[in-house]
């Protein structure tokens, strides 16, 4: 189910702003909603490219030494939403 959540801004050649829809089936969504969270632009889940599945992604996120992810509420009920709607539309 592709869901438009919410609006991006980026620069195109011309250095002027241009707003780009997010969706939900977008495979990098999570640098778009938390920048501060992958200031580089690495990092996210990408399901073509991964060998882990999304819970355990998740699950490694929040259990890290690095407690940026568990720290931001946001992230973490992302991440519930996330794991949620991966279940139910799964089946």
């Amino acid at each position: 189910m592709n869901t438009n959540i919410g609006y991006n801004f980026e620069k195109n050649g011309d250095n002027k702003m241009i707003k780009k829809n997010i969706s939900s089936t977008d495979p990098s969504i999570e640098p778009k909603l938390f920048p501060h969270l992958f200031p580089d632009d690495n990092g996210y889940f990408d399901p073509a490219k991964s060998s882990i599945t999304l819970a355990q992604y998740f699950r490694n996120r929040l259990l890290n030494y690095d407690s940026r992810w568990r720290d931001d509420i946001y992230y973490i009920f992302y991440a519930y939403d996330r794991m949620i709607r991966e279940r139910f539309f799964r089946c």
